[in-house]
């Protein structure tokens, strides 16, 4: 039987107060630790949010792209899941 219960990771997104940004919806907003594809794309949806610089400070899950649109309100986020990822919160900073 596979494993089919596994926790989720869930991000908690941060908006830095200088840019005084609203994130005002993530896709998709939790995942689950051991899928094949390491690879996760987040869409982040808020005002003028592709003014912004994302960044992640803790291991097991890093940015490897990001993706800004014609539109300022659209910001694609390319992350890297390593295998040993513990499930958890893991904050992005919009600076």
């Amino acid at each position: 039987m596979m494993k089919q219960l596994i926790s989720t990771l869930t991000f908690l997104i941060l908006a830095n107060a200088i840019h005084a940004q609203s994130i005002q919806r993530v896709e998709p907003p939790m995942w689950w630790t051991g899928m094949k594809n390491p690879q996760l794309q987040l869409m982040v949806y808020g005002e003028d949010i592709a003014g912004t610089q994302p960044e992640m400070e803790r291991d097991g899950v890093t940015i490897s792209a990001v993706h800004k649109l014609s539109s300022p309100n659209y910001l694609f986020i390319d992350l890297e899941i390593d295998p040993s990822a513990k499930p958890g919160n893991y904050d992005i900073t919009f600076k």
